[in-house]
């Protein structure tokens, strides 16, 4: 009989941790597998968690131990799921996916995959189990999460059955979450027109501030995307989007291949730019929104500058007593200024407009994510219009 080598999983009980791990005992005179538990050691000083190093450590220590006495072997064929992900599929992954998707990746499967995963191997781990695991954490966690969690599990038995390592070749994550699983997604922001006006024009004197803003609440760019133009990427007619900087300030390509598009260069923006050329010494700098060599920090030049100028607008806005106009100068975030471009370009009743102004493949994604509520004004128009109908019929 093979016997499994063991990692062991490590839990705190009675402010001690203990480690929990299988062996093989006669039973009637046939070998039984039992789950088992011992103390690995007191909590305090060096060992204050389940996964600081003094404490992996120890369990190391205790279950190669235990390994040795059992003659536990791994073979190659059938590795444990964590062995796999930590020694071929996060190298591949590393290899084929831009940074920021490796970190969202290796964060969910630290977070919520590897403490499940255990010692299970690849060709132990059951559908059964996957669903059981879902269905336990849906009413703590967002619909969202929950898919999040199931895509990262999913793509890694994907990639053991390409590898042949699975012989059922089923993946065991291939089923439809219910729809009563989760709770629902956390409220998303994004500007109205009027925001983003206003915005802008408290901005005045601030040429970069003004143009990355209009960017982003205009033209949909995301916060990579303003970070990675340059210059020669803009001609008559067109801007175009070429690459991304991350948050580390590396430069990489676009998130899809749908990303990969032309948005038109608008007349709103043509005086703006001209002016924005001259003061960064006739366009001889490499990124359009830095001075420098390096590319813009837009986390710092909205900490630096737009969040003090428009609190200080919507001071002196309601100093003047013209209260509305206060109220509409928040800084909210980046992105939803990408929602504020989608929501512009569906409220003009054209979701293919606010599908290859985003760059994305397919218009539900536009609709499902980045559609936000009608504004105030068109609201009361639309509504104008249908009681008009209603009172002629």
């Amino acid at each position: 009989m093979t016997v499994r080598h063991q990692r062991g999983h490590v839990f705190e009980s009675s402010r001690a941790f203990h480690i929990r791990y299988y062996q093989t005992v006669l039973e009637d005179g046939k070998e039984v597998r039992r789950q088992k538990s011992s103390l690995l050691c007191q909590k305090g000083g060096q060992y204050f968690s389940t996964k600081c190093k003094a404490t992996k450590d120890a369990a190391a220590r205790f279950m190669e131990k235990i390994n040795k006495d059992s003659g536990a072997v791994v073979t190659a064929d059938d590795m444990t799921v964590v062995d796999f992900y930590d020694k071929l599929y996060l190298p591949l992954y590393e290899k084929s996916c831009k940074p920021a998707s490796v970190r969202s990746m290796s964060q969910v499967f630290d977070f919520f995959l590897r403490s499940h995963f255990g010692t299970t191997t690849l060709r132990a781990y059951k559908a059964e189990t996957a669903s059981a695991f879902l269905n336990n954490m849906k009413a703590d966690r967002s619909r969202c999460q929950l898919q999040h969690i199931k895509r990262v599990a999913s793509a890694l038995f994907t990639e053991a059955i390409e590898q042949n390592r699975i012989e059922t070749r089923i993946n065991p994550w291939a089923f439809k979450l219910k729809k009563t699983w989760g709770k629902a997604g956390g409220k998303t922001y994004h500007y109205t027109r009027e925001q983003a006006e206003n915005i802008i024009s408290a901005l005045v004197g601030r040429l970069d501030c003004q143009i990355a803003v209009m960017l982003s609440c205009f033209l949909g760019l995301r916060h990579g995307e303003i970070r990675g133009l340059q210059w020669d990427d803009i001609d008559n007619e067109w801007i175009h989007i070429r690459r991304s900087v991350d948050w580390q300030g590396r430069v990489s390509s676009l998130k899809t291949e749908e990303s990969e598009r032309d948005v038109p260069l608008l007349d709103s923006f043509r005086l703006p730019l001209e002016s924005w050329h001259e003061q960064c010494k006739s366009g001889r700098m490499l990124w359009l929104l830095s001075k420098t060599q390096q590319p813009v920090i837009l986390a710092n030049l909205a900490n630096r500058v737009i969040k003090p100028t428009i609190e200080k607008a919507a001071a002196e806005a309601l100093a003047a007593g013209d209260a509305h106009r206060a109220s509409t100068l928040v800084w909210k975030d980046w992105h939803s200024g990408r929602r504020c471009a989608a929501t512009l370009a569906i409220e003009e009743g054209d979701i293919k407009l606010g599908q290859r102004l985003l760059g994305h493949e397919s218009a539900s994604t536009t609709l499902a994510f980045y559609d936000k509520v009608l504004s105030d004004p068109l609201y009361r128009e639309r509504m104008r219009q249908l009681d008009m109908k209603r009172l002629k019929s």
